[in-house]
């Protein structure tokens, strides 16, 4: 299962969101640091959200941790967005943690600096975030 989910997330574009079919059970729960979504059919919703500005993404994963049926993944990512960072490669590094039965994923919760993938490259509010930052 694991090196399926990462061949998946690394071809997972706009265009190719029937992938998730692949990887994800019906009644899957997926977690990341904006939403907790249920089902297979809203995280497609999310991801074709989600996806529609991304230009180019890219996963190395760095270290896994496997057990029988679940696994930790750490990663970095690197992407385009064309409303983030004036459409600029932005590096992030994040975790995710899986748990998988016959039918696929059951569970998907990812471990990301959401101020680092997100905040920290609109324009306007990167400086201020950035800001913030060196206060704390």
């Amino acid at each position: 299962m694991i090196e399926k989910v990462k061949e998946v997330f690394n071809r997972l574009s706009i265009h190719s969101l029937e992938l998730i079919d692949t990887i994800y059970a019906g009644e899957v729960v997926f977690i990341d640091p904006f939403q907790k979504i249920q089902g297979r059919d809203a995280l497609k919703a999310y991801f074709k959200k989600t996806y529609s500005g991304v230009e180019y993404s890219n996963f190395q994963f760095k270290e896994e941790f496997p057990k029988e049926t679940e696994a930790v993944l750490l990663w970095n990512m690197q992407f385009r967005h064309k409303w983030l960072k004036r459409g600029e490669l932005i590096e992030v590094e994040g975790s995710s943690h899986l748990k998988w039965t016959t039918e696929g994923l059951i569970y998907h919760r990812d471990y990301v600096d959401s101020s680092n993938l997100v905040f920290e490259n609109v324009p306007g509010l990167g400086r201020v975030f950035r800001g913030l930052k060196s206060f704390i």
